[in-house]
């Protein structure tokens, strides 16, 4: 009787361990395990306060794996890559990627395993604020040089980014102004992890008129007129023409010319209206148009004999 008791238990054993094979076989082919990968964002932890990350691949790719049913509810979002760059200094060194998932998922392996990442030590620097002036005030006038203030901001950065920087530029437009401009304006370098302090700054670009004298106008004329005919009398309306620029070049000024006035075959009065030329490096002619009038007389022969007019 006790062997049979015994017998009967281990045939209830055999039974239910056949029975849990066949279970773990069943749910196995209905909900296999299955192995799938995705790209996940990189990201740093513990960076020292006076270093700044130059250069660091931006993702990873991980190998994980759980059940088919499993799978279908696992985002790649709950998966995070890290690398921990605490104590790291200035250089380029390579770091562990560490891979954490959701629950009931494995991550299997993390390509790459390491990354090497630059880093830099952040530095201040002053660094002086050039002015970029675009454009010309009216005309008759003539900008001084531009104040900045302040003339030198503070520069907070990577120690090579920040080697390369000598100045910071900020622009400003005086096209047509006969007062002068005065604005506040941002400034910036356009390089990341680089700041300036202050972020503006007031750029103030006075303008002045340009000194001026009144000229006379000298006509030219060219050609001749018709035969028979000779110039009598030359005029110009106006005589006299104000004449801004340069101090230097306006003392060096005698007479301003008319652009040419050609009178050939003319007769009797000629009139014309044209343009004086200015002379390179005059600011403005005003008025930069004059009217040119001749007299063209007739010539009175004589004759040889009588030594009458004819």
């Amino acid at each position: 009787m006790h062997f049979k008791w015994r017998e009967v238990t281990a045939f209830r054993l055999l039974a239910l361990f056949l029975a849990l094979l066949l279970w773990v076989y069943v749910t196995h082919q209905r909900n296999p395990v299955m192995e799938r990968a995705a790209r996940i964002d990189l990201h740093q932890r513990g960076l020292p306060e006076d270093v700044v990350v130059q250069d660091m691949p931006s993702s990873v790719t991980v190998y994980y794996k759980s059940s088919k049913g499993m799978l279908a509810l696992v985002d790649a979002e709950e998966f995070q890559a890290t690398v921990n760059l605490a104590g790291a200094g200035k250089g380029t060194h390579s770091f562990p990627v560490l891979v954490t998932g959701p629950a009931g998922v494995e991550v299997v392996r993390v390509n790459p395993e390491r990354v090497t990442i630059s880093l830099d030590r952040i530095i201040v620097k002053d660094v002086p604020v050039a002015v970029n002036v675009l454009g010309s005030p009216a005309p008759g006038y003539h900008r001084l040089e531009p104040v900045v203030t302040p003339p030198v901001v503070e520069a907070r950065g990577p120690s090579e980014v920040l080697e390369e920087i000598d100045r910071v530029a900020v622009s400003v437009d005086i096209r047509g102004t006969p007062t002068g401009v005065e604005q506040v304006r941002p400034v910036s370098t356009g390089l990341e992890n680089v700041e300036l302090r202050p972020e503006s700054v007031r750029v103030t670009v006075p303008v002045e008129p340009l000194p001026s004298r009144t000229i006379n106008v000298e006509p030219r004329i060219t050609g001749s007129p018709a035969q028979g005919f000779r110039v009598e009398t030359v005029s110009v309306n106006p005589t006299s023409v104000k004449v801004t620029g340069d101090q230097d070049l306006l003392s060096g000024l005698r007479n301003i010319v008319t652009e040419p006035v050609n009178i050939s075959e003319a007769t009797g009065v000629f009139s014309r209206n044209v343009r004086v030329v200015i002379p390179e490096g005059i600011s403005s002619v005003e008025p930069v148009e004059v009217e040119v009038t001749i007299q063209l007389e007739e010539e009175i022969m004589q004759d040889e004999e009588t030594g009458t007019e004819e």
